[in-house]
Order: C-alpha cells, then sequence, then structure tokens
C-alpha cells in the first residue's frame, strides 16, 4: 500500500530514527537559560536608556522571540529582573576595576583606564 514501508525499508527506516536521536538537541535548561539571558540582555538596554520605570514588559516582549509568558516565567517580575541586571553590573564593574587598580600601572594610568571602563559600560 502507498505511504507504508515495505519490510526491506525496515532497516533503513531504523537508521533514520537513530539518526534523529543521534541529534544533539539543547537540554531545556539551556534553552532555558538563553531564553533568560536573551531577556535580561533587552532589559539591561532599557534599563540603560530609559531607568526602572521606563523598563516595561511590553517593550520587552516586543522583541523577537520573546513573549510576555517568556517574561513572566523566566525572570517573574519587573523588580526581580532590575536586581539581576544591577546585581550583575556591579559584580562586573567591581572586578574590572578591582583588576585595574591591583594591576602595575601608574595611579595616573590606572585613573584614566578606569574611565575608559565606565565609559565603555
Amino acid at each position: 500500500m502507498p505511504g507504508f514501508p515495505k519490510a526491506d525499508n525496515t532497516a533503513m527506516m531504523f537508521s533514520i530514527i537513530e539518526s534523529v536521536r543521534a541529534v544533539d538537541f539543547p537540554p531545556c535548561r539551556h534553552r532555558a537559560q538563553a531564553m533568560r539571558d536573551r531577556i535580561k540582555a533587552v532589559a539591561r538596554d532599557l534599563l540603560i536608556m530609559n531607568g526602572y520605570r521606563g523598563l516595561r514588559f511590553e517593550d520587552i516582549a516586543g522583541r523577537p522571540q520573546i513573549t510576555r509568558a517568556n517574561i513572566h516565567y523566566h525572570p517573574g517580575t519587573k523588580r526581580k529582573i532590575a536586581d539581576e541586571i544591577i546585581d550583575e553590573y556591579l559584580k562586573e564593574a567591581i572586578r574590572a576595576i578591582g583588576a585595574i587598580w591591583q594591576s602595575d600601572l601608574s595611579y595616573e594610568e590606572k585613573a584614566v583606564a578606569t574611565m575608559e571602563f565606565n565609559r565603555g559600560r
């Protein structure tokens, strides 16, 4: 009958099934983390441009592949996402500025490097 595999195609069908199973699909947690990172990147840009009051879920959800449901599931609340962004921002700034000031640069070079770092943020 058309549409049904013949007995001699069984081995080929199992081979195809095994090759599909062998494809390295990212685990759900990696996809979830990727979505969370994408949401935070968009929210970070909006937070920098518009401040906390200007950080709106509607603007985040307006970006490709991000829905309001994603936002409510991953970070949950506006406060939580802002806290995470600010926490990461401060940790990175403290790490980078600490490295500058612990280096062998002169005082003037350290001050200039710190200002350049801040301008780049």
